[in-house]
């Protein structure tokens, strides 16, 4: 039989076997026992563990848009942020997710609208008048369809609209001759009747919002180089106001070949789906 001390050197060596740390240096401390550390798995660093800017740049990445938004017809706040995109749904995540969130989400995107009173109860009825105050960048498209001179929009839903803005483009889209029409006097003479009635609620348009903006508001006009808009934004924003090309005005006017599709507009490779 083996001996007692054999049994005792072969146990010995089935044990495992432990570091051992090198004896310190003279004039040193000895390392710190590691054991303990490593052995605890490091706790999870969750959103609030981010310090505020971060998380704010995480809210960018997921609801701030390139292109403007239009509202009423693709914004369904309710439907695109809440249900159907679950990717997006920092809303209903916690209250403070919300807070947050919401100020990214309407202080930072820019919002498309066509001004008018047929789209009051809409834009009423999708946005608050809380998340109203905090927009800060909007479009707005002066159509030649759908005016109505005998309808203006009113200062109490759409006062508070351009009340804080920082950014303000506006695109004319003036009434034009349809490019299959045969030109006679009777179709110039009806196109010129438009024209006019256009012109008129045009003017009285950029009046109004011209008494609802910051006194210092930069406005920026696309009306693809026609001189009676341009001398209205001379009238009512004299040396603040400057002249672009942007790239829904480039489907508008179909500038470049441009179209803008009915059916589903492209506003640009960002535009929400």
């Amino acid at each position: 039989m083996p001996s007692m001390t054999f049994l005792k050197k072969m146990r010995s060596f089935s044990k495992p076997l432990q570091a051992q740390a090198p004896p310190p240096e003279s004039g040193t401390l000895p390392s710190p026992d590691m054991t303990g550390i490593l052995s605890t798995p490091p706790n999870p660093i969750g959103l609030f563990d981010l310090p505020l800017e971060l998380r704010r740049e995480i809210y960018r990445y997921c609801l701030v848009r390139e292109s403007p938004v239009r509202v009423p017809e693709d914004w369904r706040i309710t439907r695109v942020y809440k249900v159907q995109d679950r990717k997006k749904n920092l809303l209903l995540v916690s209250k403070q997710v919300s807070a947050e969130a919401v100020e990214i989400l309407y202080g930072e995107n820019a919002f498309m609208f066509a001004v008018s009173r047929e789209n009051e109860r809409k834009l009423v009825g999708y946005i608050s008048a809380a998340n109203i105050m905090r927009i800060r960048k909007v479009w707005i498209v002066l159509s030649d369809k759908g005016y109505d001179n005998d309808k203006m929009p009113g200062v109490e839903v759409w006062g508070p609209v351009f009340a804080g803005l920082t950014k303000l483009v506006i695109v004319a889209k003036q009434p034009i001759l349809p490019e299959s029409e045969v030109v006679n006097a009777l179709i110039l003479n009806q196109y010129q009747n438009i024209a006019d009635t256009w012109a008129v609620w045009c003017d009285r348009m950029i009046e109004f919002v011209a008494q609802n903006v910051r006194y210092n508001l930069v406005v920026e006009l696309d009306d693809n180089d026609r001189e009676d808009t341009g001398a209205v934004m001379m009238r009512y924003f004299p040396n603040r106001h400057r002249m672009v090309k942007t790239v829904y005005g480039d489907r508008v006017f179909k500038r470049g070949g441009q179209t803008l599709n009915p059916q589903r507009p492209s506003w640009g490779a960002d535009w929400m789906t």
